[in-house]
């Protein structure tokens, strides 16, 4: 359309024939014609002229398309489907203005222009007053409007709201689908939990069930059967359980109880739980009997079968109880001292030899619940021993210390081997550590008696080796003897040359060394000596001992030492080593 004002004379063309009452009319009167497509109001064809008197005297909203132009016309009531744009929209072209809001209409007036009526029910456009957008739901009709000459000139539409009528529907589609997926879901809920539903007239006797109902009881589904049909199969011990006629008439039946069947299909005999209630009418008058069975044969299994594992549970806590019993009896009169801690230093338990101890030692017991180191105030010395060895328990280490203890009135002095454990809970998480303390001061007694004893019998030995070598050394001694007085005679000549009085000067010193060397062997033999590990090299020992044992064993048998050049070093006793050795030549 053009921005030129309209003619006078178009406005009164407009007037006279279409009149200006409506708003739609008024609208047409503002549009400059004589510069549209389609020429001023006086030369439309009076089809044109026709249909747009009756479309602006309709009540009903009515649109028009003309020409090649495509030319939008509408009556007041297809105002608020324009909204804002209406006083833009009359004269213009449709496809440009109808397109980005109404592409469902440009779809099908299309195939109106070709001459074929159309139809759109219950089409979504979003519009609505002053161009606010909300849903909202059309029915477009499209009728082809034809020219003198017969081709097709415009088309027509009738546009009706059905947003109310989609609404409805689409309100009852939903309350149809929520009640659908709601019995679903109660049919569902009856399969799953295999409860089923029913309701007994009081007039007529009838029986109307649920499909669960139905296949609890091993009946084939019907839409209503004799309630005297579901009493006949109750077992004749229950028969005072199940509801008759009379009784529920006089509403003097129980409302919950339960009751045995057998069921038709299998034979089988089932336990049935109801439970009921009347539904009355205004007078308080009971009209029905409407409950729910459920099948609780497995639950009466389950509860003689949990009957039985209970009477079997208790016979075997019972007897865990008295294993319990019994090792704790085991523990408590042991003579072994058993400390338990926590891992905040807490005593956990102890059993009566462990109280008894620590009381003679420490003058207090130890009292559950309390730190060790508020427990033990008459000593404090030992908190940094108690650190050590219960510090490393409660770090995971399994270990035996062995300890002496003095009583605190110098009365006695005992030794005690003690064992840490880790104290770990049911899923293996560290909650503590344990003691478990023997007083070993006889048997350490003991094994101090055995050492010395050993060292004894180690010394009778020697003795016995010094003997066997008694003969041997005097000979070898006075031999050495023989050696100095010869050649102190020798040294006595007056006329004894320089040097060989020299060699025999040198003679009586080689046997002098030789004698002292043997005397200071013998005295290493026979000194008592504790065992003493050290670090010492065997082919320098052999060597040393070589000697003495030749004056052993004499001059008719040759001794050959053959050693590495290499130190061989051992860690033992050197006493014992030698011992052995001159055993052994002996």
């Amino acid at each position: 359309m053009s921005d030129m004002t309209p003619d006078p004379r178009d406005k009164a063309e407009i007037a006279r024939f279409f009149g200006t009452s409506t708003r739609a009319a008024a609208l047409m009167a503002q549009v400059d014609w004589r510069s549209h497509p389609l020429g001023p109001p006086g030369g439309w064809p009076d089809v044109l002229r026709i249909t747009l008197r009756n479309m602006l005297a309709s009540p009903e909203a009515l649109f028009l398309v003309w020409g090649e132009s495509r030319s939008l016309f509408f009556n007041d009531a297809y105002l608020p489907i324009v909204s804002r744009r209406s006083d833009q929209a009359i004269g213009a072209c449709y496809d440009e203005i109808g397109s980005d809001r109404q592409p469902a209409i440009a779809r099908v007036y299309s195939d109106a222009f070709r001459g074929l009526a159309a139809r759109l029910v219950d089409e979504r456009m979003d519009i609505g007053p002053a161009g606010a957008t909300y849903p909202r739901w059309w029915t477009f009709s499209f009728a082809p409007i034809f020219g003198d000459n017969g081709a097709v000139a415009g088309v027509q539409g009738l546009v009706n709201e059905t947003t109310d009528i989609v609404m409805h529907a689409e309100s009852e589609r939903r309350a149809a689908a929520a009640l659908a997926a709601s019995e679903h879901r109660l049919h569902r809920a009856q399969e799953a939990g295999k409860v089923g539903i029913f309701t007994i007239e009081h007039a007529t006797n009838e029986l109307i069930g649920t499909p669960e109902f139905f296949r609890i009881f091993g009946l084939p589904q019907r839409p209503s059967m004799p309630a005297s049909e579901i009493e006949d199969m109750v077992v004749p011990e229950d028969q005072h359980y199940i509801s008759h006629s009379d009784g529920r008439r006089s509403e003097s039946i129980g409302l919950h109880v339960e009751y045995r069947i057998k069921r038709p299909d299998t034979g089988e005999i089932r336990c049935i739980e109801r439970r009921a209630e009347f539904e009355r009418d205004e007078h308080g008058q009971a009209l029905r009997l409407v409950g729910v069975v459920q099948d609780v044969t497995e639950r009466h299994a389950a509860r003689a079968a949990l009957a039985e594992s209970n009477t079997t549970l208790e016979a075997r806590v019972r007897e865990r109880t008295a294993e319990r019993n019994l090792l704790a009896t085991i523990v408590e009169e042991t003579d072994s001292l058993v400390f338990v801690v926590d891992c905040d230093y807490r005593w956990l338990a102890v059993n009566r030899a462990g109280v008894a101890e620590f009381r003679r030692i420490y003058g207090e017991p130890p009292r559950i619940g309390e730190r060790i180191h508020d427990t033990i105030t008459s000593m404090p010395e030992h908190h940094t021993i108690l650190d050590t060895t219960w510090g490393r328990a409660l770090a995971g280490e399994e270990f035996t210390v062995i300890r002496e203890v003095e009583y605190p009135d110098g009365s006695d002095r005992r030794t005690y081997e003690m064992k840490f454990n880790v104290l770990r809970n049911e899923e293996g998480t560290q909650i503590g550590a344990f003691q478990m303390v023997w007083d070993i001061t006889e048997r350490v007694h003991a094994e101090a008696a055995y050492r010395q004893m050993q060292e004894t019998l180690r010394q009778s030995q020697k003795m016995e080796a010094m003997g066997q070598l008694t003969g041997g050394v005097a000979h070898d001694f006075n031999n050495l003897l023989t050696v100095i007085r010869a050649s102190v005679d020798l040294l006595r000549r007056p006329d004894l040359p320089e040097p060989r009085r020299l060699r025999y000067i040198d003679a009586i010193s080689d046997t002098v060394t030789r004698a002292a060397r043997l005397t200071s062997q013998l005295l290493a033999f026979a000194r008592r000596q504790t065992l003493k590990p050290e670090l010492f090299d065997v082919g320098q020992s052999v060597r040393m001992l070589s000697e003495m044992i030749g004056t052993l064993i004499g001059s008719r048998i040759e001794i050959t030492t053959h050693g590495p050049d290499a130190p061989c070093i051992i860690n033992a006793d050197v006493g014992q080593f030698e011992t052995a050795m001159i055993n052994m030549a002996v």
